[in-house]
């Protein structure tokens, strides 16, 4: 789900392919705190870089491609899917639900699809973060008297690395914790508890500390960091609008078919006759209820901002399973250890083998190479990796892009691509716009249809190569004016 043919798309445009340029830059640069795109501090992309420094990580073992941008994410997601599978063995001794809970999670498109699991962005890295702060803090509300500071410190530190992360997003659960603080009549103890205190302040101290690094090396990051973070809560940013049931709608495409088990999982935990199942049960529904009220609420709605959500309605409906089991087998009468576990596993594997299998299909038939239907402006990815295999002696030449939309005036996408292919020493590979004038015999690549049109009406040229929208075109000499 998570790794298949993770290098095969190229990368998609804005976040991810700015955070490859991000990462790029840094690795080159070896400036960890101040992330850089395009020669410059980048005060559009103001997050953390947590997930910068693990590209880098995995870019200087990988080179530089999609499979080192992406392969964090990926490792998040299945860190993310083994943390429920571990929890629920573990802690709650149920098989039943550590197996529902995890491929419930695998199986759901928006999880396992592009911007979260499969993609080079923000988002798998803080959901895992998230999911283990709040399994934590779970725990730590439930937990004996002696081990309750070691699951406090887990959590403040897994908060740490969320907002290392995303920022101020990783501090949106922490509503549905307060609730289900005060639900549990625990909020009293915890306020008395000087563990509570001292990891207070560790997440604050250390959670502020990039920040206030950030703004002595790149003043003004402060004021680009709150415009942008805060800002799209109280504003639409970049027309991204949508009404309150944005997120709901959402999930009607992207988690189905578990959609419509998630109140019934609420409900069958509120009445089972197992205290553990109806606290962890009231513990997710509050979580659930809580996130999709502070992102709803949001003027700024992206689909992937209610992600975090996931994994715990995952669980919630792992734990519903898992009471349906008792209840089959109870009803059943079945006695021998051996028969239970047989139906119990033959009705999980039931309810998910059909899931498991569109999901299966669905991941490999879209992560192929070289798609012909992705839209232009992401098809020079592939259509360099092309000239890399029919056009080898070809390793001069330069890629017009359009100037707009990015800091520089470069497309993300295309500054990653241009910048990666001429850190190779047999490559001198230039990134150029239409403005500029191309001298005579020089080889000029584009994917974009409108550049090749201004080609056209201002040079001879002869055609190279040729696949789709892109062209690699050797400029003869300028058409008389």
């Amino acid at each position: 789900m998570f790794f298949w043919h993770l290098d095969a798309l190229s990368l998609r445009t804005y976040d991810e392919a700015r955070r490859a340029v991000n990462a790029l830059e840094m690795s080159l640069n070896g400036n960890f705190i101040v992330s850089y795109f395009d020669g410059q501090p980048d005060l559009w992309g103001t997050k953390p870089p947590l997930l910068l420094w693990l590209i880098v990580a995995c870019m200087k073992v990988f080179g530089y491609n999609e499979f080192a941008v992406r392969l964090p994410s990926a490792i998040a997601a299945t860190t993310t899917v083994l943390t429920l599978f571990l929890f629920s063995t573990f802690y709650l001794q149920s098989l039943v639900v550590g197996i529902t809970s995890a491929f419930v999670l695998m199986t759901s498109y928006g999880y396992v699809a592009e911007h979260v699991a499969r993609t080079g962005d923000y988002d798998a890295l803080l959901t895992l973060w998230i999911t283990v702060y709040s399994l934590a803090y779970f725990v730590y509300i439930h937990a004996s008297s002696s081990k309750k500071p070691w699951y406090l410190w887990l959590t403040a530190i897994a908060i740490v690395l969320a907002m290392w992360t995303k920022g101020i997003a990783a501090l949106i659960p922490l509503l549905g914790l307060f609730v289900y603080t005060i639900y549990q009549k625990r909020l009293g103890q915890l306020l008395r508890s000087p563990s509570f205190y001292g990891s207070a302040i560790f997440v604050i101290g250390a959670g502020l500390s990039y920040y206030l690094l950030r703004e002595y090396y790149n003043p003004g990051y402060l004021e680009a960091m709150l415009s942008n973070e805060v800002g799209r809560y109280s504003e639409s940013v970049e027309g991204h609008t949508g009404n309150f049931w944005f997120y709901l709608q959402q999930m009607q495409r992207t988690f189905i078919p578990w959609l419509y088990l998630l109140l019934p999982g609420l409900v069958v935990t509120q009445i089972s006759q197992k205290r553990l199942i109806k606290a962890l049960g009231a513990f997710c529904g509050f979580y659930l209820i809580c996130h999709f009220l502070v992102v709803s609420s949001s003027q700024t709605k992206l689909a992937w901002y209610n992600v975090p959500q996931y994994p715990i309605a995952a669980l919630l409906i792992g734990l519903g399973v898992a009471e349906a089991c008792h209840w089959l087998i109870k009803y059943l009468r079945v006695n021998p250890r051996s028969k239970q576990q047989l139906i119990a596993g033959l009705f999980v594997c039931a309810l998910l083998f059909l899931p498991s299998l569109r999901m299966a299909r669905k991941v490999s038939g879209t992560y192929v190479h070289s798609r012909p239907h992705d839209p232009p402006e992401v098809q020079l990815g592939y259509y360099l990796r092309r000239l890399q295999k029919t056009q080898p002696e070809l390793t001069t030449f330069q890629v017009m892009d359009v100037a707009k939309g990015t800091v520089g005036g470069r497309r993300a996408h295309t500054l990653f691509y241009v910048k990666a292919a001429d850190l190779d020493p047999k490559y001198a590979i230039a990134l150029v716009t239409p403005e500029q004038t191309v001298p005579n015999n020089q080889v000029v690549v584009t994917c974009i249809p409108a550049i090749k049109t201004q080609l056209v009406a201002r040079y001879q040229l002869s055609t190279i190569d040729t696949k789709g929208a892109c062209s690699a075109l050797m400029v003869k000499q300028a058409k008389a004016s």
